[in-house]
């Protein structure tokens, strides 16, 4: 049945045999609700409410029976606890969830009573329920088509989403945007689009390539939401998001990292970078790295930072005229390689001492930037999207931030020393150049160094 819907013009062929035959239009239907829960089982979504509840209380019983037994500690329990709930989309910093996490450790409560508390997982029954029945569809000729779009697009990426294991973000995504905005150009599916991304993003396979919670990316699937306006279609918010999880998930790979982002920044928009800013979160930069929490929301700020100074970039360097695709994203290069490390930057310099090396080449030794240091600070100099995000990051709410990025304890005295030799060396070579001072002094509170003398 898969292959046969893969096929463009399967679903219209098979309304044309029934056309006219009222008694036949539950056929439709039933063929909708087929695909939904084909799609379902394969990314293991809930079947309904008593499903959901019944794995919910299991796996709370199982942490509150560790803690009966003596295996877990009271404060272990809870965090457990409410780990377990942030696994179902429910928020454990909430008072009522921390109501119940008390409760359950005091046997004041029974896992039962979790029904009480507000949970975000949508279940297969939600998305049946939300489809609107083909007889009450006004224009069937052109829902036909509408929905065979949606029927090729998931029969032929079925094979992609059906393996074992986890399903890389980057390229669900690219699935994902294009299916979605053919849902929701239906009347069938159009009501529960946003339903069925939230699903997706829900599923265990999605979300362990991405390293969120549940509740996490219940959020993300929420942005991704209030990103779909105007003329931004899902398919724009995927490419983008599936682009930039492949930076970080590449982030050892200098060469194809930059060509990555330079295709980013020649279809970024500035709706589609608002999205990223959005998502762009310390958990997220802590999956991909950036282990200690304060040194995480620094450095999430700071790649964040990064994505509203790209688009601004391109929209004010936009694609001359006659300029080929190619052409453009060469003519971007440079910004593209200083994103680069600014991204390399913020995540190798906090890795644990021993997992990494230098950050610059140097003797014929590379380094996790790929650069000299003497090249970076050229780099950031002359690279108007580094400049405005080190001026971000620094002078903050009128203030001069030390340690904008959290970077610095994660430096080695030798990396210290390239780099303010390099800056000093710059500067003394350099005179006159338009803020250049201000360059240079905001890569030195971001590098932790001090100017000569």
């Amino acid at each position: 049945l898969l292959d046969k819907f893969a096929q463009d013009g399967a679903f219209a062929e098979l309304l044309s045999t029934i056309d006219g035959n009222d008694r036949m239009l539950p056929v439709i239907d039933e063929v909708n609700r087929l695909f939904v829960n084909i799609f379902a089982d394969t990314l293991g979504f809930y079947d309904n409410e008593d499903d959901l509840y019944e794995h919910l209380t299991a796996d709370l019983n199982a942490v509150v029976d560790e803690y009966r037994n003596g295996a877990l500690d009271e404060q272990s329990a809870k965090e457990k606890l409410g780990n377990v709930l942030c696994d179902y989309a429910i928020d454990k910093e909430s008072v009522d969830a921390k109501n119940f996490i008390d409760a359950l450790i005091d046997n004041l409560a029974g896992v039962s009573e979790i029904k009480e508390l507000e949970c975000g997982i949508v279940t297969t029954d939600t998305l049946l329920a939300g489809l609107k029945k083909y007889e009450s569809v006004a224009d069937k000729k052109a829902e036909t088509k509408k929905i065979d779009a949606v029927m090729v697009s998931i029969a032929s990426s079925y094979g992609d989403i059906n393996v074992d294991g986890d399903i890389h973000a980057s390229d669900m995504m690219d699935f994902m945007g294009e299916t979605l905005d053919y849902m929701k150009a239906t009347d069938v599916y159009g009501g529960v689009t946003e339903n069925f991304l939230t699903a997706m993003m829900q599923s265990g396979k999605v979300s362990g390539s991405i390293g969120l919670t549940t509740l996490e990316m219940t959020d993300f699937a929420r942005k991704i939401c209030a990103g779909n306006k105007g003329e931004t279609s899902f398919k724009d918010i995927a490419h983008t998001v599936g682009a930039s999880f492949s930076v970080l998930e590449n982030i050892d790979d200098t060469e194809h990292k930059s060509e990555q982002i330079k295709e980013l920044m020649a279809n970024l928009t500035p709706e589609t970078a608002g999205v990223m800013q959005d998502i762009i979160t310390p958990s997220l930069m802590q999956n991909y790295g950036v282990k200690d929490q304060e040194k995480a929301e620094k450095s999430s700020n700071a790649v964040s930072s990064l994505f509203g100074n790209m688009s601004s970039y391109t929209e004010n360097h936009p694609k001359p005229a006659g300029m080929s695709d190619e052409e453009y994203k060469n003519s971007i290069s440079h910004e593209a390689d200083a994103v680069n490390r600014i991204i390399t930057l913020s995540i190798k310099a906090n890795e644990a001492k021993d997992e990494k090396k230098d950050l610059f080449t140097k003797n014929g030794e590379s380094g996790s930037l790929d650069m000299s240091a003497d090249e970076v600070v050229d780099l950031f100099v002359n690279s108007e999207v580094a400049s405005d995000t080190l001026d971000q990051m620094v002078n903050k709410d009128g203030e001069v931030q030390e340690d904008p990025m959290g970077i610095q304890s994660g430096l080695s005295d030798k990396d210290k020393t390239e780099i303010s030799s390099a800056i000093d060396k710059y500067e003394a070579e350099n005179s006159g150049v338009e803020n250049l001072d201000k360059k240079l002094n905001d890569m030195r509170h971001m590098f932790g160094v001090a100017a000569e003398g």
